[in-house]
């Protein structure tokens, strides 16, 4: 499950963590709220999101990698 804020976080939630472990994690790719997140069917490791301030970002959670885009 993914969910974006107010404030430009990204936030992960692993459902099958551990017990020990709350299994999110977060992620500030932007500094505005954000406006969408898109997560590429065929690839599931691509992860697209925009913010307000006119920014998108394309994350790569298996290279650990970022790009970013203005408009």
């Amino acid at each position: 499950m993914v969910a974006g804020d107010k404030s430009g976080h990204i936030g992960f939630w692993d459902v099958d963590c551990e017990a020990e472990r709350d299994g999110i994690f977060l992620y500030q790719p932007h500094v505005h709220p954000v406006s969408g997140i898109l997560i590429q069917e065929f690839s599931q490791s691509k992860i697209f999101t925009s913010c307000y301030g006119g920014s998108i970002q394309l994350m790569d959670a298996e290279k650990e990698t970022r790009w970013r885009s203005t408009l």
